[in-house]
C-alpha cells in the first residue's frame, strides 16, 4: 500500500496526545505508555487505526483514552482538526456525494436541509426521484422497522376510494334485496 504523499497530521480534537488524523482522512494513534490496572506500565507503538462502516455506509472508529472509549465518525473528525469545531444545529457535508470520501477538500459544515438537497442532486437519496409502479412520484414514502415496505400515497387514495366505493355498493345491494 502506498502512502499519500503530502499528508498533514493534526491532533484529534479532545484526543490530543492520543491520535491525529489526516487532510486524506485516516486516524492513527500516537507512540504512548498505557498503565495497566494492575499498575505496570506498557509502550504502545502509533498505527494507522482500521476503520469501519456503520449502518448508513460512513467510516467510523473507535478512540479511547483514559479507559474510556467512543466511537466516532471520521468526517466528523476530519472537519474539527482541519476546518473547527462543529457549528450548533450543523451536521458534516460531502461535496461530491459520496459519503466514503473523507478528504478535507470533500468536508465542510452545513445544514441539514443542505445536505439534503447535495444528496438529491449527486443522486445517492434512495428516495428521490423513485416512481411507483403506476407511474406516480414517491413523495412519500413509509418503513417499517421489521420488514422495509413502501408505497405511494396517491395509489394508496386510489385503493381507499375503491374500497369506500365497493362497500358503498355492497350496503346499497343489501338495502335494495330488503322488501
Amino acid at each position: 500500500m502506498s502512502l499519500p504523499i503530502d499528508e498533514e497530521w493534526r491532533p484529534v480534537v479532545g484526543y490530543e496526545g492520543y491520535y491525529e488524523v489526516s487532510d486524506q482522512g485516516r486516524v492513527r494513534s500516537l507512540d504512548r505508555a498505557i498503565t495497566r490496572q494492575d499498575g505496570t506500565s506498557m509502550r504502545c507503538r502509533g498505527k494507522i487505526l482500521k476503520q469501519h462502516l456503520d449502518d448508513s455506509g460512513r467510516f467510523q472508529l473507535g478512540l479511547t483514552r483514559d479507559g474510556h472509549g467512543q466511537t466516532r465518525r471520521v468526517h466528523g473528525l476530519v472537519l474539527e482538526a482541519f476546518v473547527g469545531p462543529r457549528p450548533d444545529g450543523m451536521e458534516a457535508c460531502h461535496s461530491d456525494g459520496n459519503c466514503r470520501n473523507n478528504h478535507v477538500s470533500n468536508l465542510r459544515w452545513g445544514t441539514h436541509a443542505e445536505n439534503m438537497e447535495d444528496r438529491v442532486r449527486h443522486g445517492v437519496y434512495a428516495r428521490s426521484g423513485d416512481y411507483c409502479p403506476a407511474g406516480h412520484l414517491y413523495d412519500r414514502v413509509y418503513f417499517r422497522r421489521s420488514r422495509p415496505i413502501r408505497f405511494c400515497r396517491e395509489c394508496a387514495r386510489v385503493r381507499q376510494r375503491k374500497t369506500r366505493a365497493a362497500a358503498r355498493a355492497a350496503a346499497l345491494g343489501a338495502e335494495v334485496r330488503r322488501p
